[in-house]
């Protein structure tokens, strides 16, 4: 994909994210060779000038990546940390100590815009949710895809539990703001719904896994989820944490038939959060993202 889009900007960003898919959780599934050759064709795409580099790709990177590479990346980018412009230099030390690598390159990655450039394809392929069992319990070694996890088939005909959040706004006047997922969505299009239905996921910054029952009752993770989320769908960015408040969660599946028919390939397996969010001012929306949300209104 890279090479058949070299010269291409954004085609570049997004195969490189479809490239870099991790679906058996967070361990290096390449070998050096591998490794070094995405460090290097990561590198490639900054050093022409790309303005920003999907979060999900860099995460994929990070995750594949020897200590080497990412070493190599981290005294670079202390002086890149928006992904953008010429590099620095050519070369690259690698006598940084992984651990202070590692916190540099998160650290770069929190400069970047969840989900910029990347349709929604993209984020079903490189978004990595919160793998849990029936009770909630965060299942470490099994990380997957936004679109493995949603897929209903014979060997898995509830799709993968997983963790997502359902936040429910509310203007000062007591009213709920509703939206209509776009007709892009893969699932569960045109449907109207609460305010703002997504997942926490891994490897974010700040981080949202919460590990339970030790999280309950703040669950920071869900709720720094919620507030990254409403800002990509709904361009608000004037919810505070304090202002939400954890109401329950439940366990559910549900196919999407009303989309695709009894045989549905795509479906919902999720233990469920609930948020509330009562805004002491209404929020503007003058920012919704047309390819998540087709329409609002309050109820």
């Amino acid at each position: 994909l890279h090479r058949r889009h070299r010269h291409d900007d954004v085609a570049n960003t997004k195969s490189i994210a479809y490239c870099l898919r991790i679906e058996k959780g967070p361990t290096s599934l390449l070998g050096p060779y591998q490794s070094d050759y995405w460090f290097d064709l990561y590198v490639s795409l900054m050093m022409r000038g790309l303005s920003a580099i999907p979060r999900q790709a860099a995460l994929a990177f990070f995750l594949l990546a020897s200590p080497k590479t990412i070493s190599a990346f981290s005294s670079m980018s202390s002086s890149r940390r928006s992904f953008g412009g010429a590099a620095s230099s050519s070369s690259y030390s690698t006598s940084t100590t992984t651990t202070s690598s590692t916190s540099a390159l998160k650290q770069a990655l929190a400069s970047v815009d969840y989900g910029l450039g990347m349709d929604q394809q993209a984020m079903m392929e490189s978004d990595m949710l919160v793998t849990v069992d029936e009770n909630d319990l965060f299942v470490e070694d099994a990380v997957v895809s936004k679109k493995l996890a949603h897929t209903f088939s014979a060997e898995q005909p509830r799709g993968i539990c997983h963790r997502a959040f359902s936040l429910f706004l509310f203007n000062p006047k007591g009213e709920m703001l509703l939206t209509q997922r776009a007709n892009s969505k893969i699932t569960f299009p045109s449907v109207w719904t609460n305010t703002c239905c997504s997942h926490p996921l891994v490897g974010m910054t700040p981080n949202e896994v919460d590990i339970t029952p030790d999280a309950y009752p703040q669950f920071d993770g869900i709720k720094h989820a919620a507030i990254r989320k409403t800002k990509h769908e709904l361009g608000i960015t004037s919810i505070e944490h304090s202002n939400i408040q954890f109401i329950s969660r439940f366990h559910y599946w549900a196919s999407d038939t009303r989309t695709h028919g009894p045989m549905a390939p795509w479906g919902e397996h999720e233990v469920d959060y609930i948020l509330f969010c009562q805004m002491p001012e209404e929020p503007k929306l003058d920012n919704v993202d047309s390819d998540e949300v087709a329409n609002t209104k309050y109820v």
